[in-house]
């Protein structure tokens, strides 16, 4: 991890890193001994905060426990797949951290690897990712054993979007967004092209009703975690799936990537 620190810091051409992450857990280094390694980084002035990925709850936990005992850094930041269809690590498993150790999260695949843009509405067309040759593994990832449940459900979120008068691609990642444990999202795209479409400037506020009537009262941006700073306990229940009937009030707005 020091050796990959000093890479990173000659190619970037910096000083110092805002946020370094333990991608992926190693199961084969104590807890421990990375919460010490990334302690050092920061005492050097190499590394501002230090986070996990994909680190289970009780990971993050015990590192946060032995950073408390020792008086270390502990990992303020945690960067989890989190989308619609990707949810119970997020809403679920790490409920209890945001408020006891002030965690973060930087979430990745907010758009289930395309499949809530909007393109997959069809099926899955022989041009795009998960159609290409090759790609067989993450069709498995992300289409699971029953392919066709799944693009049904997508197919119902692309609806209610579009009945909104937004894109789907847009609807997704401001979902994502309003959750207050979300610090921020990570966005990939085939091109610039396609990174703009998908980031311009929009507001979304409106309300998204159906049938039956769970409701979820959205909390202030206030209670968004952040590096740092614990964040109260989260006003955001956990939501039902596509296939059961919710009512949502959200907005957020995304600064105009255009330029």
């Amino acid at each position: 991890m020091t050796d990959a620190c000093h890479a990173a810091l000659k190619r970037l051409r910096v000083d110092y890193l805002d946020l370094y992450y333990c991608h992926r857990p190693d199961p084969d280094a104590p807890i421990a001994e990375t919460v010490h390694a990334m302690d050092t980084l920061v005492r050097q002035g190499k590394v501002l905060y230090w986070g996990t990925s994909e680190w289970s709850a009780n990971q993050i936990q015990e590192a946060v426990d032995i950073a408390a005992r020792h008086n270390l850094q502990a990992p303020s930041m945690e960067q989890p797949q989190y989308n619609l269809l990707h949810r119970q690590r997020v809403e679920v498993e790490y409920a209890p951290l945001y408020a006891t150790a002030g965690l973060g999260t930087t979430i990745f695949s907010p758009l289930a690897s395309g499949l809530l843009s909007g393109k997959y509405d069809d099926g899955v067309p022989a041009d795009a990712r998960l159609g290409r040759e090759g790609m067989g593994w993450l069709q498995d990832l992300v289409l699971g054993d029953n392919a066709d449940e799944r693009l049904a459900r997508v197919r119902r979120f692309s609806a209610v979007a579009r009945e909104l008068g937004h894109a789907p691609a847009s609807l997704a990642i401001a979902w994502c967004l309003r959750n207050p444990n979300v610090s921020s999202v990570i966005l990939g795209a085939a091109g610039s092209a396609s990174c703009c479409r998908t980031c311009r400037r929009w507001t979304c506020w409106r309300r998204w009703t159906m049938p039956a009537g769970r409701r979820w009262k959205p909390s202030s941006p206030e209670g968004r975690g952040t590096a740092g700073r614990a964040a109260p306990a989260p006003a955001w229940p956990v939501l039902p799936s596509l296939a059961e009937s919710i009512s949502i009030d959200f907005i957020y707005l995304i600064p105009d990537f255009d330029h």
